[in-house]
């Protein structure tokens, strides 16, 4: 008999809460990917039987829904700690934590890139509503009307679903060519594009990033500007 105030049983699994079925399906997605996340798959890393986890989730799509929720949480959390100077400064530094949370679960990213079953109206991948609000609440406390503040809300939105999209899908499906494909397609290419190549496969995708966000920001500060004059 172990001593009392010992360690558990290690074949004794912890008590589940809500919170820890929802990081543990958050990990089993950026193991396995969406497709194979099953209630029988998450039992087992869990520890416990499938029907147990219908006690803190009423199906697998709310299971998904709640896994964006918590990485955008803390996403919200952390644009909820400080005060900003500007609009645009808290527009930048959003859409660097949600590519950060894209690169950190690329194979999460899908669901977050669908429009949410509650909420249709809002614009993937900025649909968890306690940063939506907090977004909207700091353009108009920086002096946007609705109108320019939704204006905001719907171009980052857009801006950050196909960048993220595109840049999130080779990490969720390796691309891998063998030899003598790639000899073959390499022999289809025109003079202009073989001498690109190097060029066209190197690209920084930060850089590439960090230079479209500050042409949207421009954009964005030009057509508030426009609308006020």
């Amino acid at each position: 008999m172990p001593a009392s105030g010992g360690p558990p049983d290690a074949g004794i699994p912890a008590p589940l809460k809500r919170g820890v079925v929802v990081t543990a399906c958050v990990d089993f997605i950026d193991a396995h990917g969406v497709d194979r996340l099953t209630m029988r798959g998450l039992g087992l890393r869990l520890g416990v039987k499938a029907m147990s986890i219908y006690r803190y989730t009423s199906g697998r799509e709310s299971l998904l829904q709640g896994a964006v929720a918590h990485v955008l949480g803390d996403v919200y959390h952390e644009m909820t700690q400080r005060r900003w100077p500007s609009w645009s400064a808290y527009a930048r530094h959003l859409a660097r934590a949600v590519r950060r949370v894209a690169i950190q679960h690329p194979q999460l990213f899908p669901v977050m890139a669908a429009p949410p079953t509650d909420a249709g109206f809002l614009c993937p991948p900025l649909s968890h509503l306690p940063l939506v609000e907090d977004l909207l609440w700091t353009l108009r406390d920086h002096g946007l009307s609705d109108r320019q503040a939704t204006t905001v809300y719907r171009d980052l939105s857009q801006f950050l679903l196909g960048s993220l999209l595109l840049e999130t899908a080779p990490r969720r499906e390796p691309r891998t060519l063998r030899p003598a494909a790639t000899n073959e397609a390499e022999g289809d290419l025109s003079p202009a594009i073989r001498r690109l190549h190097d060029l066209m496969v190197s690209t920084d995708e930060r850089v590439q990033f960090e230079h479209e966000l500050d042409a949207l920001l421009e954009r964005l500060h030009a057509s508030v500007e426009c609308s006020d004059a």
